[in-house]
């Protein structure tokens, strides 16, 4: 049974509440942001240009290098916004000393769980959006931040002189694996701007004093130009809702 909403997290002030503009960082890194103005959704972008490419060129490869480091800083700084919010909801709820001394250590979906169910009071439902993808994003940023290299085994009947030399078949069987690759990057981040969304929501849900801590991803309420580019990308990516 849901909860009324009440104002749960306290009136106090509090330094180094980083969890904006880590999420500023996530989401100016999926969208598309030149001399301080949207202008498009720049992985999108980036993944149209690859598949456009009929030979893995220099540009290429340096679009692929873009792809590739846009998608990492948008999941490892949604994956820091949401840890930053959540301790900094916590602490302020159950006070310092108690939350980093007893549950600091707690992996993020714990610390979401410890806030859902001691501070907040309701029941988490482990079929929604707001899980899923908090699940996600906590795999997904672990495998960046405590990356693991593995040993190369290459790929039986390939031949290796000062270079390696495939068949037609090999190669065509390497660019498609290489674009279905593409495909998972560009999902992956978009899973950890989901997440942002879905977190976001749920608190506004429960918590009346929520937007004084964390503005979600459906702001700006400015309707200057910059801000009104911005609202209109976000309803691309479906995440911008009237409030």
């Amino acid at each position: 049974m849901q909860k009324e909403k009440k104002a749960i997290y306290p009136s106090c002030s509090r330094t180094n509440t980083l969890s904006l503009t880590y999420s500023e960082v996530a989401i100016e890194n999926y969208l598309c942001k030149i001399n301080d103005e949207y202008v498009g959704i720049e992985m999108n972008n980036i993944y149209t240009e690859l598949l456009k490419e009929e030979e893995w060129s220099d540009h290429f490869l340096s679009l692929n290098n873009e792809f590739e480091k846009k998608m990492i800083i948008t999941v490892v700084f949604a994956g820091m916004a949401l840890e930053a919010f959540f301790n900094n909801y916590a602490a302020a709820c159950l006070g310092d000393d108690e939350f980093y001394d007893s549950f600091d250590k707690l992996s993020v979906i714990n610390k979401f769980e410890l806030i859902v169910k001691f501070i907040i009071k309701t029941d988490i439902d482990k079929s929604k959006a707001y899980y899923y993808y908090l699940k996600i994003l906590q795999k997904d940023r672990n495998g960046f931040v405590h990356s693991k290299s593995k040993a190369f085994v290459p790929p039986e009947n390939t031949a290796f002189t000062n270079q390696i030399e495939y068949e037609a078949n090999d190669s065509q069987k390497i660019e498609s694996n290489f674009f279905e690759t593409l495909k998972e990057e560009l999902d992956t981040a978009e899973n950890a701007i989901k997440a942002l969304k879905s977190i976001s929501l749920f608190f506004e849900e429960y918590d009346l004093n929520y937007s004084r801590l964390f503005l979600s991803l459906h702001t700006p309420y400015d309707n200057d130009e910059k801000s009104l580019k911005k609202k209109e990308l976000l309803k691309k990516l479906d995440l911008y809702e009237e409030v």
